[in-house]
């Protein structure tokens, strides 16, 4: 097989068609079909920060939905949230994988949902509707609530198992 031909190559295209700069690094990013992606939420693609991997129920999908799940994934790797993960568990000891992925993906599907030319599944998590949830609150704007949230900030409001931080 031809190593630029993979599931996700008529998607990167898009995304190099729409924005250009997303499109850039998935050409930077390393991508490899496998038939199946054990332990992933989302068992049609998944990243661990080097590689994005598309398993074969990828291709049945129409191309905005493979379009906003390549960009998901992209987000993820331009975002060192697999690192950050890594680092987050040396700083704390026990870090909850599920909980973070939700704090990740709530913000990754923010900072795409408003963009026409792909799609977002159904249901994805957005940061603006989780904090306003978790808050109790109205939901805010989601531009404010990216500049002023990052993973590990999320993580730690979501996680009832940690102290408060003082900082926050």
């Amino acid at each position: 097989m031809d190593a630029h031909r993979h599931r996700g190559t008529r998607a990167i295209q898009r995304l190099v068609e729409y924005a250009p700069s997303t499109g850039g690094l998935a050409l930077w990013v390393h991508h490899r079909d496998v038939d199946v992606i054990p332990g992933a939420p989302a068992p049609m693609i998944a990243t661990d920060g080097h590689t994005i991997v598309y398993a074969p129920p990828f291709d049945g999908l129409p191309l905005p939905l493979q379009t906003g799940l390549v960009a998901h994934e992209l987000l993820h790797v331009a975002l060192r949230h697999p690192q950050r993960l890594a680092e987050l568990r040396q700083q704390l000891g026990d870090v909850d994988q599920r909980l973070f992925t939700t704090a990740a993906d709530a913000i990754v599907n923010s900072a795409l949902g408003h963009l026409a030319w792909l799609q977002l599944p159904t249901g994805a998590v957005r940061l603006e509707l989780l904090l306003a949830q978790v808050q109790g609150q109205p939901p805010g704007d989601a531009t404010a609530a990216l500049l002023e949230w990052d993973v590990e900030r999320l993580y730690r409001l979501l996680d009832d198992r940690l102290p408060p931080d003082p900082q926050e």
